[in-house]
């Protein structure tokens, strides 16, 4: 275990469509539970854990919480070396503050902001009208670490998500070039306006989809006629993944864990109840009252409330969210996704049979039949997504992948795909 993930924010001022946590009336009220995480920060294992991920709704708005987690880290996390978390950039004063608590003892600190793109997207997806703002805090922020002595490195990023309305939207109003113009100089200002040798900017305003839930085979048609536009003038993300999978292939029978998902193998998530979970996708799903507010809302204002089942609830808190002071329970949660992590041909024997039958059904087009194509599919499906978590939430199983994640890619996008590699390698 050489990364923890702790929840430290309930609480958020926007309302993101695509947002992993659904809002409830009790979330304020969960909020206050919180309090008890910087004294619960000395049971994790002291003489491993080199990374702390500060996760929630929005991590800057109770920042003292945030300061106090790190001062704690501080004392009983010797090995600790870095600081992450993943902002709104809406609040700047309390990211400085957090930002400073970690610059003072010599953390790494790595940040990323939330902007998905123009206006006409970033409005649509998270608040309309806050864009400016938070693009004018990214440059203050970056002009107010400029004067500092960092002793270590801070690395922004910046995480640009799109739903299929997003998708529909640009290619129906042409405005590919203007999203990638956007993105492009946006990118080109905040490197020009960086002075200092130890503040880091890594491009990577390549658009990934919401985490995979409800998609329909139309939305693979879709996303196929997307990322066609796209290839056109960039590389998207998923471009880079493929290209790591053939380049690092040889290493997948020796080193499989190369290719998955770090939750549950060298990353856990930590909560307020002093529960180890595989990641901080899972947190407060181990809250009674949380869960009956979300399981029985009215209508489906998040798109993740829908996979919510109980069955599968019940599922992770029986076996993926176990007290940390609980031996053995901990070692059988490690033990079940050590099954995930490296051992490969269950997981690509599932996924070829799935894609088969989807292939049948035609829900994903019929040239996955083809036992080879069918297979390269899986193989970068478990590789590019590998996600224990949604694999539970959606299957209930941490093997089986959703099926709509094969609808997404079997209808064109993956073609579409190995044309961009093919094309960027050649």
């Amino acid at each position: 275990m050489k990364s923890i993930e702790i929840f430290i924010s309930a609480i958020c001022n926007l309302h993101c469509k695509y947002c992993y946590i659904p809002k409830t009336k009790s979330m304020r009220s969960l909020q206050e539970s919180l309090r008890v995480l910087p004294n619960l920060l000395e049971k994790l294992p002291k003489d491993s854990i080199e990374y702390l991920g500060l996760w929630g709704a929005e991590p800057t708005l109770p920042y003292e919480l945030a300061v106090q987690c790190i001062e704690e880290a501080a004392r009983h996390l010797p090995r600790l070396q870095t600081i992450s978390f993943s902002t709104n950039g809406m609040n700047l004063d309390n990211l400085k503050r957090i930002a400073k608590t970690a610059i003072d003892r010599s953390y790494n600190l790595n940040v990323q902001f939330s902007i998905d793109g123009p206006e006409y997207i970033n409005g649509m997806n998270r608040m309309p009208g806050i864009l400016d703002q938070v693009i004018d805090n990214i440059f203050a922020f970056i002009d107010w670490l400029n004067k500092k002595d960092l002793a270590n490195t801070i690395e922004i990023k910046l995480k640009p998500t799109l739903t299929p309305a997003n998708m529909q939207y640009i290619l129906e109003h042409d405005l590919m070039k203007d999203v990638i113009n956007f993105a492009e100089d946006l990118e080109s200002r905040i490197a020009s306006s960086i002075k200092n040798k130890n503040l880091i900017f890594r491009p990577s305003f390549s658009y990934t989809l919401e985490v995979p839930g409800r998609y329909t085979s139309d939305d693979g048609k879709l996303f196929g006629q997307f990322l066609r536009e796209l290839h056109k003038y960039r590389a998207s993300s998923y471009t880079w993944r493929f290209c790591r999978l053939m380049n690092f292939f040889p290493s997948l029978p020796t080193k499989p864990s190369m290719f998955t998902c770090s939750g549950g193998d060298s990353n856990f998530g930590f909560d307020h109840k002093a529960c180890l979970h595989i990641c901080h996708r899972t947190f407060f799903l181990n809250e009674e009252r949380y869960l009956r507010e979300i399981l029985n809302m009215p209508e489906y204002k998040n798109w993740d409330v829908s996979l919510l089942e109980r069955d599968a609830i019940d599922l992770l808190n029986k076996f993926y969210i176990v007290p940390i002071d609980d031996e053995e329970k901990v070692l059988k949660l490690k033990y079940a996704l050590r099954c995930y992590h490296d051992f490969w041909r269950n997981k690509l024997a599932g996924t070829v049979s799935l894609i088969k039958e989807l292939a049948i059904a035609g829900q994903i087009s019929r040239i996955y039949l083809n036992d080879d194509i069918a297979t390269l599919l899986a193989l970068f499906l478990n590789t590019a997504f590998s996600c224990p978590m949604e694999n539970i939430l959606n299957t209930s199983s941490v093997n089986v992948i959703p099926t709509s994640l094969i609808r997404l890619w079997g209808n064109g996008a993956f073609k579409e795909l190995l044309k961009d590699v093919l094309q960027r390698t050649k």
